[in-house]
């Protein structure tokens, strides 16, 4: 059960796993994904990006015809944010859920598929 209810994107969903700062608005964060991460900023998807320190997130989208900007900010808390090599990590849905409910967006537990196909 999630208990968050803000800001659900409905494209896709790109988390920017390096720290930036936050003092950079729209066109700082549409420079990182145009010239740093060579991405489309205007593509139907939404860019997440988080501060240093992991408390703070960033969520930019563009609607048709001008950038959303999404402004998330804990209280005495810290976002799992996922370390990676890469510069941009692809995530569902379901990822951003856990990620916003506080939890890592990797999750090792829960049910396994079964595999076998016999009953008995």
């Amino acid at each position: 059960m999630s208990n968050y209810s803000g800001y659900k994107p409905d494209s896709k969903i790109y988390l920017i796993p390096e720290p930036v700062d936050f003092r950079k608005s729209v066109d700082g964060l549409t420079m990182i994904i145009q010239e740093i991460l060579k991405m489309d900023p205007m593509q139907k998807a939404c860019f997440m990006f988080s501060n240093k320190q992991h408390d703070k997130i960033k969520i930019i989208e563009w609607d048709f015809n001008g950038f959303w900007l999404a402004y998330k900010r804990l209280e005495g808390e810290k976002f799992k944010w996922p370390k990676s090599a890469e510069p941009v990590i692809p995530i569902s849905r379901e990822q951003y859920n856990w990620l916003m409910n506080g939890l890592n967006i990797y999750q090792r537990d829960g049910f396994s598929e079964v595999l076998a196909r016999k009953v008995i």
